[in-house]
């Protein structure tokens, strides 16, 4: 019986580890991309991306304080320290930094566009563990935040040129937790939505291309 209870306790041991293991490395992302999402804010020379950035770094802040607090009711303590960026992330965030330094707008939302699919893989991989209910449920919406944030930037740098059609992409899907949730609960009108956004969005798009009509005088 004693063996029996040994055993069991060490699985839940491993298995805390694991869980523990997972949560520091999406915590360690998180952290990294506050820090970048913030230096990028300070060097930005386009305002709206600046207001971005800002918006982005607090977001991992918040996302990271939250794998933080996990890490902890697991029994674990947050590994990252500033500085400890890993080799892929710092030449991301380098990469990043090289678009802003050349005010290139189209590299720029490139660059976020693929940090975001890397941290988008990592929260994959997470998902696909054994993990507590609590911890897989914020797991899982910090995911559809990573997933809408680099589909959006995804969109952006898609745009060829039309500045004003990304900057409205922007507006219309910043904050979208609220609309995640009410797309999950709602599939079959939110696809109506999301058709209706659409043409209104390639309307927009099709009026910006259109040279201005001249006006005509009338006499009368």
């Amino acid at each position: 019986m004693d063996n029996v209870s040994a055993t069991t306790g060490q699985a839940t041991t491993r298995g805390s580890q694991s869980v523990i293991s997972v949560l520091q490395d999406l915590s360690a992302r998180c952290h990294d991309s506050e820090i970048g999402y913030r230096r990028a804010a300070e060097n930005a020379r386009d305002a709206d991306l600046k207001q971005q950035f800002e918006q982005l770094a607090n977001e991992r802040s918040s996302m990271a304080a939250e794998l933080d607090r996990l890490i902890r009711e697991q029994g674990g303590e947050p590994t990252w320290t500033e500085g400890s960026m890993a080799g892929a992330a710092h030449r991301m965030w380098t990469d990043l930094r090289t678009a802003i330094s050349r005010n290139h707008r189209q590299a720029i939302l490139e660059e976020v566009a693929r940090g975001e699919s890397a941290a988008e893989e990592a929260y994959d991989e997470a998902l696909s563990q054994d993990l507590p209910d609590e911890v897989r449920r914020i797991v899982e919406q910090q995911h559809r935040r990573v997933r809408e944030t680099r589909n959006r930037y995804r969109a952006m740098s898609g745009t060829a040129g039309t500045r004003r059609t990304g900057e409205l992409a922007h507006r219309m899907t910043a904050g979208t937790g609220a609309v995640s949730q009410y797309m999950y609960e709602r599939p079959i009108m939110s696809s109506l939505l999301v058709f209706a956004l659409g043409f209104a969005i390639g309307a927009l798009t099709v009026s910006t291309m259109m040279p201005e009509q001249p006006s005509r005088r009338r006499y009368w």
